[in-house]
């Protein structure tokens, strides 16, 4: 430790479009300009502290690097939200820190997006018969897909060639990919190799969802070497059985392995949700966020069956060595900008998060955890001396909401409602009247325009001194 920086290396995904990006962006660009004095940084002792002479990216920059600056001067052209991440990327930080006797810190950020967690926790399954397996346990649990999956295995039994169990499987996808996407594997169905989501492919000229489509871009694996799951009962039978083991196989070290070998060096994990846009997805949404939480947290949890497992098998448990490093967890509620400042100050942000993820931490004490609030890019405010509460449930705030009534992109006021004092037990039909409401919003028009001014923000110190500080 004398003669080497201490390194946290922070693995970072998201939950219903949480914003990963543009937290990691304006992160970064606050570090970048740290002088500006925009980002308070405090000590595990909760002290205030400088950090000083940050260096970004300072190593080999490969194609996985993020290039923050590249990313800041495209928003600074088009005043635009940062496009989503097209797959895995990494960078680094490193930086003085006053009061440390060796004084520099080092953090190695490695950001996935949350389509790949279901190859996270299908790292744990070395075989295609034990994937295929694991398919049909989770499904199983889902009565609602009963019908699909009797279709699905009736239809493979009659199949004969290894292209049409293929299509039988995407057919399948193609009926629970909108509600029940945390069951759908490999995530290239979800996200391709290229960085295209399922529903951009999909999505028609005027907006719309054209799911005929699904089918004809789908890639389950690598492209030209797909696979399906095949039940337990018809793994010898099949003959194109040999061909999908193959094709797995080279679907973890080809497109599994390079992320993988990343995320569990991770001392730290750090999972944005966003919970308004959860809140007016509904029932389905939330019930697949909280299990696709759950997936990737148990599965890098150092003291889960799997890993401890391993330990025991190697017999270096006993030596007290442990194949993961994972030592923290920092659960973050993203984009609060969207929700009214009395929702925040009041903690309720915080307790609807715990809510979320409390029976996930319970699963893997003594793993430590960390819940707090983010709005990366500060977007909206409170109109000066107005009426806080105007109808019943219903909050102002004013910015630039990306509505149908707000067609010139101005800031205005407009309404959002309250956050519910607890997750509700029965989400509203999605699209009826008493639906929640937290528009999403447009860059403000006070949005800096040189390099020099990093943008508001809303707590993204809080975030930081988690991430730098073990207390």
């Amino acid at each position: 430790m004398i003669f080497s920086n201490p390194t946290t290396k922070v693995a970072i995904t998201g939950i219903a479009e949480a914003g990963k990006t543009t937290f990691l962006t304006s992160l970064l660009w606050h570090l970048d300009q740290i002088g500006s004095g925009k980002l308070e940084v405090r000590n595990g002792k909760n002290n205030p502290i400088d950090i000083y002479k940050a260096k970004i990216n300072d190593g080999k920059i490969t194609k996985r690097t993020f290039q923050y600056k590249q990313v800041i001067a495209e928003v600074l052209h088009t005043r635009e939200f940062p496009q989503k991440t097209a797959d895995w990327r990494e960078c680094s930080v490193e930086f003085a820190r006053e009061g440390w006797w060796y004084n520099r810190q080092r953090l190695e950020f490695v950001d996935f997006p949350g389509e790949r967690i279901v190859d996270v926790a299908l790292m744990a399954y070395s075989s295609f018969d034990q994937w295929s397996a694991h398919f049909f346990e989770a499904v199983a649990n889902v009565p609602q897909l009963t019908p699909y999956i009797n279709e699905y295995k009736t239809k493979i039994q009659t199949s004969t060639d290894a292209a049409a169990c293929i299509r039988a499987y995407k057919e399948l996808i193609e009926k629970i990919i909108g509600e029940y996407g945390s069951l759908v594997s490999p995530s290239t169905l979800l996200l391709d190799e290229k960085g295209k989501t399922w529903k951009d492919k999909i999505k028609t000229a005027s907006g719309k969802l054209d799911k005929q489509q699904f089918i004809p871009t789908a890639v389950s694996g690598l492209l030209g070497f797909e696979f399906a799951p095949i039940p337990v009962e018809l793994v010898p039978t099949m003959p194109f059985t040999r061909q999908f083991k193959k094709n797995y196989e080279r679907y973890r070290k080809k497109a599994l392995f390079p992320l993988i070998k990343q995320v569990f060096r991770a001392d730290k994990l750090l999972v944005l949700i966003n919970i308004p846009e959860l809140l007016m997805e509904g029932g389905e949404a939330y019930n697949q966020a909280v299990a696709t939480i759950e997936a990737l947290v148990t599965t890098l949890d150092p003291a889960g069956s799997f890993w401890k497992g391993f330990a025991i098998w190697s017999g270096l448990y006993f030596l007290g060595w442990n194949p993961v490093p994972l030592r923290e967890v920092i659960f973050v509620a993203t984009q609060t900008d969207r929700i009214h400042p009395d929702d925040i100050n009041n903690d309720k942000i915080v307790r609807l998060l715990g809510e979320m993820v409390g029976g996930i931490i319970s699963k893997v004490r003594p793993l430590k955890c960390q819940k707090t609030h983010c709005a990366a890019i500060q977007s909206t405010y409170v109109p000066p001396k107005s009426n806080d509460a105007i109808t019943d449930g219903k909050k102002i705030l004013c910015g630039i909401p990306q509505a149908a009534g707000n067609p010139q992109c101005r800031t205005i006021k407009y309404e959002v409602d309250a956050l519910p004092a607890t997750i509700p037990s029965k989400f509203a039909t999605k699209g009826a009247p008493n639906k929640y409401c937290f528009p999403k919003t447009c860059f403000p028009e006070d949005f800096p325009e040189i390099m020099s001014h990093p943008p508001k923000h809303n707590n993204l110190n809080a975030v930081f001194n988690f991430i730098i500080n073990d207390k």
